[in-house]
C-alpha cells in the first residue's frame, strides 16, 4: 500500500497504521516535538529517540525544493574514484537526491532545537546526533577509504555529536576510541541509573571523558564484523582495532563466506589513517596479538546461547501483531536478488484459520502462485495486472512451520515481495 513512497506514507503509531502527510523525516519530528511537549507541560522527564529512514534508498520520492537546490551543484566532485561519462548523470542525480534527504534532516534537527530553545530546555537537555555507517557509494569520506558495508574506516567511522550546554563545552573534541555499543551506558551513568547485576553491559560511559579530556580511560579494543548469511564465519569481513593499531580482512559483506585462508592487513591508523600501508608481513607480533583478540571475541559471541547462530523465530497467530509480515529482509536464503527466492520460518503461536496474503512488487505479469506452509502446498491462479492475492482461510497447527511461495511468470520462478498472515 506504501508503494515504497516517503511522502504521506502510511507508519505505524503503537502498532497501529495510520496514514500520515507530509515527508517522512518531518512527521517523524513533528510527533517527537509533540510528545516532548507533552511531557514537559506535565513536569516529566523525557527520552525520545528519532530513527530516520533517509537518507536511503529508493529515491524516487525526495523533497522536490531541496532536490532542485543541488541540480547545478557540481557533485561530481565528491566521486571517488571518478565516475564515467556514461554513468555521470544518473549518479550525479541520485547524489542530489541523497544531498535533499540529507538537508531535510539538517533542517528538522534545526525546528528540535528552536523548539528546545522556545520551552527553555536546551540547556539541561542532551542531544545526542550520529549515523550507521560511510556513504552507500564510493565517494568523499575524507581523508579515509572505503563505503558502507565496507570494514575500512570509510565504511565504519561516523560521527558522534553531543549537545548538553550545561555540562559539556562547546567545540570540544575527543578522539577517544567509542562505538554505539557506549551510548546505553552513557546515558544510564547521566541518569544516574544502575545497570541490573545480572546484566553485563559490553560497552562502557563516556560520561568521564566527556566532563574531562584528562580523566583516565582504559585502552581497549573494538571488533566489527558483517556479512550476508546466516551464521558468521571466522575472520570473514571483520577488523579488530585499538587506539593505534588495525586488523582487518576485508573479504566482502555480499558474500556468505569467503575462501582459501585469510588474507589479513594491518595498519598504523596514527600514521595512516587512510589504511593505504599495509604493515602485516613487518609487524607479525602487533598482528598476532589483534588476532588473539579477535578469537576471544568471536568464541565469546558464538556461545551466547543455545543453537548460538539460529535465527530469531517469526511469530504470528499472536494479539500483539496481526497481520504477520514477512519480508526478503527476514528471510533465510542463499542469494537476495530479484530472482531470489527464500524461506521464513514461523513460529504460529495458536492453532487455527489464518488468510495469507501474497504481494507482488508492481502489477504482476504472474499466471499462478505455490504457497508452501510445512508440508501443505496451495496452488493459485492469479488473475491479471494483479498487485496481491490471497489464499483464504488455511488451517494451519500450532507449531513452527517453513513458509515460502513460489511465483510462476514466464517459465520462470521467483519470489513475492512480502507475505502478510492474518489469524482470523
Amino acid at each position: 500500500d506504501n508503494d515504497r513512497r516517503y511522502t504521506d506514507a502510511i507508519l505505524y503509531r503503537n502498532g497501529k497504521p495510520e496514514h500520515t502527510e507530509g515527508y517522512c523525516t518531518d512527521v517523524y519530528f513533528e510527533n517527537a516535538i509533540d510528545f516532548i511537549s507533552r511531557k514537559t507541560d506535565n513536569n516529566e522527564p523525557f527520552f525520545t529517540y528519532i530513527a530516520t529512514n533517509a537518507p536511503h534508498g529508493p529515491f524516487h520520492d525526495v523533497p522536490e525544493t531541496l532536490r532542485k537546490d543541488y541540480e547545478n551543484e557540481p557533485l561530481e566532485d565528491l566521486f571517488v574514484p571518478k565516475v564515467n561519462e556514461r554513468r555521470l548523470r544518473g549518479e550525479k542525480d541520485k547524489l542530489g537526491r541523497i544531498a535533499a534527504m540529507i538537508t531535510n534532516v539538517d533542517e528538522n534537527v534545526g525546528r528540535l532545537f528552536a523548539f528546545l530553545e522556545r520551552k527553555n530546555l536546551i540547556e539541561n537537555t542532551l542531544v545526542i546526533f550520529l549515523t550507521d555507517n560511510g556513504p552507500n557509494t564510493a565517494r568523499y569520506v575524507g581523508q579515509f577509504r572505503g563505503k558502507k558495508s565496507d570494514v575500512l574506516e570509510g565504511g565504519i567511522r561516523t560521527p558522534l555529536w553531543l549537545h548538553w550546554p550545561s555540562k559539556l563545552p562547546a567545540g570540544a573534541k575527543r578522539d577517544t576510541l567509542a562505538a554505539h555499543i557506549d551510548l546505553m551506558p552513557t546515558i544510564l551513568d547521566i541518569c544516574e541509573v544502575d545497570p541490573p547485576e545480572n546484566v553485563a553491559l559490553d560497552g562502557r560511559s563516556l560520561l568521564p571523558i566527556l566532563l574531562n579530556a584528562a580523566a583516565p580511560w582504559e585502552e581497549r579494543t573494538l571488533t566489527i564484523q558483517t556479512h550476508r548469511g546466516t551464521q558468521p564465519q571466522r575472520y570473514h569481513n571483520f577488523m579488530t582495532r585499538d587506539d593505534r593499531w588495525k586488523l582487518v580482512h576485508p573479504s566482502g559483506f555480499g558474500k556468505q563466506r569467503f575462501e582459501g585462508e585469510p588474507n589479513f592487513e594491518l595498519y598504523d591508523l596514527q600514521n595512516d589513517p587512510g589504511e593505504t600501508s599495509d604493515l602485516a608481513s613487518s609487524e607479525p607480533d602487533i598482528l598476532d596479538r589483534l588476532k588473539e583478540i579477535y578469537d576471544i571475541w568471536f568464541d565469546d559471541v558464538s556461545s551466547t546461547r543455545p543453537d548460538n547462530y539460529a535465527p530469531p523465530l517469526i511469530q504470528a497467530g499472536t494479539p500483539h501483531e496481526n497481520p504477520t509480515v514477512l519480508t526478503r529482509q527476514d528471510w533465510i536464503s542463499e542469494a537476495w536478488g530479484p530472482q531470489a527466492n527464500g524461506h521464513w520460518n514461523v513460529d504460529f503461536r495458536s492453532e487455527g484459520e489464518y488468510d495469507v496474503l501474497i504481494r507482488f512488487y508492481k502489477e504482476t505479469t504472474a499466471d499462478r502462485v505455490t504457497l508452501h506452509v510445512g508440508e501443505s502446498t496451495y496452488d493459485m491462479a492469479v488473475p491479471p495486472k494483479s498487485r496481491s492475492i490471497t489464499f483464504e482461510a488455511i488451517g494451519i497447527m500450532e507449531s513452527t512451520h517453513r513458509i515460502f511461495a513460489d511465483v510462476h511468470e514466464d517459465k520462470t520462478v521467483t519470489s513475492p515481495y512480502q507475505i502478510e498472515i492474518l489469524r482470523k
